[in-house]
């Protein structure tokens, strides 16, 4: 009877085989690791982007810059994203939003809405104030105060960070402007979980492009007593030169003599007015100056 070779793989070939195929895996898999993280970077580096010019068409749109306790339901709109999405990265791990400390007052950050702020001023002076929440308007020492709004700086610091880790997460660390300033130019002492890298992200964005310098002077008027020009020293007959000014149709505020340098925000509608009376409105769109003389009235 004629015997046929049994044609199978002995243990020598299989174990070499499998020997090939493990040194094919150690080269490619980390190849193939590195390329998926690189793609994961990449698609979180353009939704940090987006969010970032969505924090500027909030900024532009409402006058308002947004809380970093509740970023993602004031740009929601903006992105037409689910909030969930805008909150979470792709791993289902929060992003986080931080300003410079040196934007706001004693916090980080903190809803501030230009609007509530001139409530009740003549000119507001100092820095917004983290306090000051969706509904409440200028505190007592802002309504009182004149001169510079809302950074007595003529450079807006308007710097924010938006920090994003698909694998470990977002630490909620408090930060200090050298913490900011660190994490910002990654160098020097970077607080714990800050480092960037490829599964770190750290999108670098700004809102001085969202603030425009605005002049007023106010030379030889009637109001260099403010009470002079209240409202409820105007009727029938006055012949006094008061000029006022109103920020986004608000209540007309009468203006001392002197000159006011304040940062407002793009898209903003300025009332002037004289004697109780509208004179003109403008929306900035770039830097502005306007004169009152007397009873001239406005020039622009």
């Amino acid at each position: 009877m004629r015997k046929f070779r049994n044609s199978g793989f002995t243990l020598i070939e299989i174990i070499g085989v499998l020997m090939i195929i493990s040194i094919l895996a150690t080269a490619i898999v980390p190849s193939l690791s590195s390329q998926i993280t690189r793609a994961l970077a990449d698609r979180e580096d353009a939704s940090l982007e987006s969010i970032g010019n969505a924090l500027r068409q909030l900024a532009v749109s409402e006058q308002v810059i947004a809380d970093t306790a509740g970023w993602e339901s004031d740009i929601s709109p903006y992105l037409e994203l689910p909030i969930s999405e805008i909150r979470n990265n792709r791993a289902g791990l929060g992003r986080r939003l931080i300003f410079h400390p040196g934007l706001f007052t004693g916090a980080e950050g903190g809803y501030w809405q230009q609007a509530a702020y001139f409530s009740g001023a003549v000119l507001p002076n100092g820095k917004p104030s983290k306090s000051q929440g969706k509904d409440k308007g200028a505190s007592a020492s802002e309504e009182s105060a004149t001169g510079v709004l809302p950074w007595t700086s003529t450079v807006l610091n308007g710097q924010f960070l938006l920090v994003s880790d698909f694998k470990l997460g977002v630490p909620q660390t408090a930060f200090s402007v050298a913490d900011f300033e660190a994490v910002w130019n990654q160098a020097g002492s970077i607080p714990n979980g800050f480092k960037q890298g490829e599964s770190l992200r750290i999108y670098r964005g700004g809102l001085s492009s969202c603030f425009q310098k605005v002049l007023l002077s106010v030379q030889n008027s009637a109001a260099t007593d403010y009470s002079a020009c209240s409202p409820a020293s105007h009727g029938a007959g006055i012949t006094n030169a008061c000029p006022s000014w109103a920020v986004d149709g608000g209540i007309q505020k009468y203006l001392p003599d002197g000159n006011y340098s304040l940062w407002i925000m793009t898209g903003t509608q300025i009332d002037l007015g004289m004697n109780n009376s509208l004179s003109a409105s403008f929306i900035i769109s770039g830097s502005r100056g306007f004169v009152f003389h007397g009873s001239d009235g406005w020039s622009f």
